[in-house]
């Protein structure tokens, strides 16, 4: 009797061994896809080989449309470039409120009546401001920073290699409470390889007084091209 007992008592802890082992091997199969969709603890030392952020460029990508061309190999990302070249139909005065205080960055920190933005020689007035760029891009973004009265802008134009105009932009004039205020137009659609951009605003409809632009920044891909300046009416 004590013999039986005895390999009956070992037949079923081996039992439960084997059982044991089993669901354990099957666990294997059952559980991979569940411990996957567990999210994994992130290794501080593990982003040591990240890229730093270049601040200045983003990656370029064709726009869904395709209507921008892909730039030249090498030159894969977008820039952003201030204007280094302004004129204007008018201007207040030929060093403050002149054209060329819409050259380079913004440098009017605050709104108001300064002299460090373009103004038109008049207040009531529709007029124009032609801005140009180191280099042609594909423009694919083009910022308006307004330091007085926006936004009276009513129409903004790319200009090309040849001196063509190519309207992206067209509005009426409306008030607009936040002063600073960037004026952020998305231009890729057009796939023109710009020079320049002309702005065109339109004082005489709501007796707002002076639009003062101060700076007008355009994002784009690098292209290649000798720019002819069109023609000033």
């Amino acid at each position: 009797m004590y013999t039986n007992q005895r390999f009956g008592w070992i037949f079923t802890v081996s039992s439960i061994t084997v059982f044991s082992m089993a669901c354990n091997f099957l666990t294997q199969f059952i559980n991979p896809a569940e411990q996957k969709s567990k999210p994994q603890a992130v290794d501080a030392s593990s982003t040591a080989n990240v890229p730093p952020d270049m601040g200045e460029s983003t990656p370029f990508s064709n726009s869904e449309e395709g209507t921008v061309p892909a730039p030249d190999s090498g030159s894969m990302a977008l820039i952003r470039q201030w204007a280094s070249q302004a004129e204007a139909s008018s201007q207040y005065g030929s060093e403050d409120w002149a054209a060329f205080q819409a050259v380079g960055e913004p440098n009017t920190a605050d709104c108001g009546d300064y002299s460090t933005a373009w103004a038109a020689a008049s207040s009531d007035t529709r007029e124009w401001m032609m801005l140009f760029y180191p280099r042609p891009v594909y423009a694919v973004e083009v910022n308006i920073y307004q330091t007085y009265n926006p936004d009276q802008i009513v129409s903004v134009d790319l200009i090309d290699l040849s001196g063509n105009f190519v309207n992206v932009y067209t509005a009426e004039p409306r008030p607009i409470e936040t002063c600073p205020y960037i004026l952020t137009l998305p231009t890729a659609f057009s796939g023109i390889l710009a020079q320049g951009v002309r702005i065109t605003i339109d004082q005489s409809l709501l007796n707002l007084g002076w639009n003062e632009i101060d700076a007008v920044e355009m994002i784009g891909a690098p292209g290649e091209g000798t720019p002819i300046r069109p023609k000033v009416p």
